[in-house]
């Protein structure tokens, strides 16, 4: 991590707890719940048996220290792969209003810190822009809107928010998809890629270089039937 991204996490936790000392109930925040640990179970499995790896899960930081070393001198995209695999086990950040959950909830796993919100990009992200007013009435330096007082409204703005930012990351891997298409289109092009998942009537690929991933069925496989038969 760099120093300035230190100094943003400090940032934002810093500023995670002051607005939750002023407003108790209808502080904007970010929490990550930590995920089951038997979301991890097959990913560990496989790691273990396939390349004699150890996933350790039993906390943020233990599992931050054995993706470290998840790696393989002769596939440099490994470590890369198996983040992405251990992404997918855990559970979605979201925003949410301080005063519908109890302290522990408020904890971001995938930061291990206990209270946590977004404050330092407040030119293209919304919450952040409601963290800087709640933070400007926090030190008396303007008042806050009646609007933002309501834990009924905060509610409905964290709830709008969370929408939007799915929304908004699907529409950027369509996108991807869509542009890697378009470049594609008429030609033929070999690249490796990793299975991702098996299926019985398929399998889900990656390709690391194009950052797409897609299901091949097998039936689209099957070689094509002479003409005449």
């Amino acid at each position: 991590m760099s120093l300035v991204e230190e100094f943003m996490l400090l940032a934002n936790t810093s500023v995670a707890a002051k607005i939750y000392s002023a407003f108790p109930q209808t502080a904007m925040l970010r929490r990550h719940g930590a995920p089951p640990k038997t979301n991890f179970e097959e990913l560990a499995n496989q790691l273990k048996v396939k390349r004699g790896l150890e996933l350790r899960v039993g906390s943020s930081r233990e599992l931050a220290d054995s993706l470290d070393t998840c790696v393989d001198p002769s596939e440099p995209f490994f470590n890369t792969l198996v983040r992405i695999m251990a992404t997918r086990c855990m559970m979605s950040a979201e925003y949410f209003c301080s005063g519908t959950q109890a302290y522990p909830e408020f904890r971001h796993y995938g930061l291990a810190s206990e209270i946590y919100t977004h404050f330092t990009s407040p030119i293209r992200r919304y919450a952040d822009l409601v963290a800087h007013r709640q933070l400007a009435a926090a030190i008396d330096y303007e008042p806050l809107d009646a609007a933002v007082r309501s834990k009924g409204k905060l509610e409905s703005v964290c709830k709008n928010i969370n929408i939007r930012h799915r929304n908004a990351q699907q529409a950027g891997r369509a996108s991807i998809e869509y542009y890697v298409g378009q470049a594609l289109k008429g030609r033929i092009v070999e690249e490796e890629g990793f299975v991702m998942k098996v299926f019985s009537n398929g399998f889900v690929v990656f390709v690391p270089r194009f950052g797409i991933e897609s299901l091949i069925r097998l039936r689209d496989l099957a070689d094509p039937e002479p003409e005449g038969e």
